[in-house]
């Protein structure tokens, strides 16, 4: 028997075989296609593969570091091993197609084994738990699975950081975006409620270069949380890398050139914006914690059209409407004991705010203009402990320290034409200083399918200086 092979492209080869001839015929090619007894066979070579990745993730969907991972060939026994990086994420690239087992194992964690099958496209995300296992005089497994979790629930929204880089907001300002996404019935008046790192914020405060993942709608009904889930916003922040240092810089800017005349403006206002935003983390000195730090810094000047009629006419005007933001976060995370499954976390989080030329606009004439500052300062402890194989304990406390001023006090009435202008200095003046402690307990205990959740929350507020509000009118 003899082998002809000719190459007619990169991924196809054509076997060309016939029989009855012996090691000593020197017959042509044209004798050797004459023949009868020969048979064309036609290889065709596999591309390179595709690539499989996904995420591993605890029971309470913390992602898991440095977890082994072994993909293994059903058909060909062939093994292929990675790790999983700094925030749990997986990936195998030049997969071929068939059927794979995959299997994670990790320090204090029970190992898991998927059936993974990969055809000719890119499978989906894979989504690995595992489950805490811990080592005491015995072995113990925690076994977490309720058979319908509420944080499962159709009607959940989660944003992770590479979806909150990609929404087209202004400013990074995601804050009104994701309220699009709350129900204004569950809401009410106060507006939505967001949660950062499991405590409850009156705004989101945090830099966005430091956020995580974003939940909206986790628990529908939790006690935990004094709203439902359509009115809460649960934001986790971001914590450094356990390996390697790792950190960015951003700049973005926007100018008035690019924009649109507003119809009501004779002019285009000289509008401008700028944002700065940086962040590092890594390893500590010690090795055994780590640390992440944020900053962003917003600057937006905004024109503001006047539209008034007035006693000498109509009345046009552009104001320029400031804007000054800066937010810090600093967080450590510290293991408690032997291990990584019992943590320390302290975070301080820096808000500070200044706007002028606010209440100016349409009716509004520009000696309506008022100032305005907000500044907030949080620090945060937090413990998350496992007691024993059943019992999971967060403890965390709160010190908030708030400052606003708004307006000042008008030396003159304000003069309201309806319909026609407001004009004089602005009867509102406000200011307010607060500090708050709040203590939170929250303990988990697991048997079986079930899970139990129970705790309490102290708050306290030592108010400082009083509201003042004052209006007059002519």
């Amino acid at each position: 028997m003899r082998k002809i092979f000719f190459c007619i492209s990169a991924l196809t080869v054509v076997v060309l075989s016939w029989g009855g001839a012996t090691a000593q015929d020197n017959a042509t090619l044209r004798d050797i296609l004459s023949r009868k007894s020969w048979k064309l066979t036609i290889v065709r070579v596999q591309q390179d593969g595709v690539t499989l990745s996904g995420v591993v993730e605890d029971q309470t969907e913390a992602v898991i570091p440095e977890v082994k991972l072994t993909l293994t060939n059903k058909a060909t026994g062939e093994t292929r091993e990675t790790e999983t990086d700094s925030v749990g994420r997986l990936r195998f690239s030049k997969v071929p197609p068939g059927e794979y087992s995959l299997k994670s194992e990790a320090k204090n964690f029970e190992a898991v084994v998927l059936p993974i099958t990969v055809g000719a496209a890119s499978p989906p995300a894979v989504k690995v738990t595992m489950k805490i296992s811990i080592k005491e005089s015995v072995t113990t497994t925690v076994a977490v699975d309720s058979p319908l979790p509420p944080e499962n629930n159709a009607d959940a929204l989660r944003f992770d950081d590479e979806l909150i880089d990609d929404l087209p907001t202004q400013g990074r300002n995601i804050l009104p975006l994701l309220s699009d996404f709350v129900s204004q019935a569950a809401q009410g008046t106060e507006g939505a409620t967001v949660v950062i790192d499991g405590v409850e914020a009156d705004r989101l405060n945090v830099p966005t270069s430091s956020i995580k993942r974003v939940s909206i709608n986790k628990n529908p009904y939790s006690a935990e949380y004094r709203r439902p889930g359509k009115a809460r916003i649960e934001v986790i922040t971001e914590n450094g890398p356990d390996k390697n240092f790792h950190g960015g810089v951003g700049v973005f800017g926007r100018n008035f050139a690019l924009d649109a005349r507003n119809p009501f403006a004779r002019v285009k206002p000289n509008s401008d914006a700028q944002l700065y935003e940086a962040r590092f983390g890594g390893p500590l000195p010690s090795k055994r914690g780590t640390f992440f730090l944020s900053g962003e810094r917003n600057q937006i000047d905004e024109g503001v059209v006047v539209n008034a009629r007035t006693l000498a006419g109509p009345f046009v005007d552009n104001v320029l409407a400031g804007r000054r933001n800066t937010n810090l976060l600093g967080r450590v995370d510290l293991p408690v004991g032997k291990g990584k499954v019992n943590m320390l976390n302290a975070q301080y989080v820096f808000d500070d705010g200044i706007e002028r030329n606010r209440g100016v606009g349409g009716f509004r004439l520009r000696d309506q203009a008022i100032s305005a500052r907000e500044r907030e300062q949080r620090f945060q402890l937090s413990e998350r402990a496992f007691l024993s194989s059943r019992f999971l304990n967060d403890l965390r406390f709160v010190f908030k320290r708030e400052n606003e001023r708004l307006g000042g006090f008008a030396n003159s009435p304000a003069i309201v034409v309806l319909g026609a202008f407001t004009g004089g200095p602005s009867q509102t003046f406000r200011a307010n200083r607060e500090t708050k402690l709040e203590l939170n307990e929250i303990a988990s205990y697991f048997r079986g399918k079930h899970e139990l959740r129970f705790g309490g929350e102290f708050r306290e507020f030592h108010p400082g200086d009083q509201r003042f509000e004052l209006r007059r009118r002519v």
